[in-house]
């Protein structure tokens, strides 16, 4: 094999045993199907190696498997692969059927997934496996529906995620009259949200929704477009037939979405068969891992 690689797998970068299954799947699928040399971790430090492989994204947060993740970020100097909640049928658990996997990143833009252009025989699959409708878009709608993001959450990048909430919702004012719902984040209970709620009730027209008692596919019956930043809602959006204003490029809808909140009352509704091909290659099975299929597709395929 030319290129023979040591790849680490650092174990305590997962804390959940679905998220520890994921990592020791994968290590036993590059060992079973690659001559590469791989460990299985458990040191709180990094390991030097030419490829490292973690679970989820890396904090500026004491926790143990935060201090590794930033550990590994800083000292690393090859290709790494992270782990992640997936796109495609997202739920609120630790326990997903897919994971998303990204070489040295997890975001749109940021990681590569080598899914360009993708055929469709993977995303019939998944669609399959989790039973994804995909609806129509729609025709009309009575709400805007801003996505809330945690707080110093790795994907919202530097940007103060409230602050930029009431920005666009004062912005959104100045082109729609149509009620504004913020769906707040299902796991925010934590978080201080004082200030923003009080913004919120002087607000005419605008309203909050809680994300832990409320599905978002309630939230999205009725609605007219969705506003967010990097949220993984945007997904939900798109298949709900709900189109999406979003100004990040690392927002994975992006590429079929208005970028601005000009166009909130006509904003773009454009074809999603090749944007789902190209998710359905961000996510693999915990089977597939064992297997060795990401580390191919992601590793070896662009070879």
């Amino acid at each position: 094999m030319k290129n023979k690689k040591i790849v680490g797998v650092f174990i305590n970068t997962a804390v959940q045993d679905p998220h520890l299954n994921c990592l020791t799947a994968f290590c036993h699928g590059i060992r079973t199907t690659t001559d590469h040399l791989v460990f299985l971790s458990n040191s709180p430090h990094y390991m030097q190696c030419d490829v490292a492989v973690m679970f989820g994204s890396w904090k500026d947060r004491g926790n143990p498997h935060h201090v590794l993740k930033n550990n590994i970020r800083e000292k690393h100097n090859g290709d790494f692969l992270v782990f992640e909640t997936p796109l495609l049928g997202r739920t609120i658990t630790e326990d997903h059927k897919y994971y998303r996997v990204g070489k040295n990143h997890y975001m749109n833009t940021l990681g590569e997934f080598n899914n360009k252009k993708s055929e469709k025989q993977r995303w019939g699959i998944i669609r399959t496996d989790l039973n994804i409708e995909v609806k129509e878009w729609r025709k009309d709608g009575n709400h805007i529906l801003f996505l809330m993001q945690l707080p110093g959450d790795a994907s919202t990048l530097e940007i103060d995620i409230l602050q930029w909430l009431q920005d666009n919702i004062i912005e959104c004012q100045k082109h729609s009259k149509r009620l504004i719902k913020v769906r707040m984040h299902p796991l925010i209970s934590g978080y201080d949200l004082s200030k923003f709620e009080n913004f919120i009730k002087e607000q005419k027209n605008v309203e909050l929704v809680k994300g832990n008692t409320t599905k978002i596919e309630e939230d999205l019956k009725d609605c007219w477009a969705t506003v967010s930043f990097t949220s993984g809602g945007s997904v939900d959006s798109v298949l709900a037939g709900v189109p999406v204003i979003t100004p990040s490029n690392l927002n994975f809808t992006y590429p079929i979405s208005s970028h601005s909140l000009k166009d909130i009352e006509k904003p773009k509704m454009e074809d999603r068969q090749q944007l789902l091909q190209n998710l359905a290659f961000t996510q693999w099975t915990v089977t597939e891992m064992a297997h060795g299929l990401p580390w191919k597709h992601l590793m070896e395929d662009n070879d």
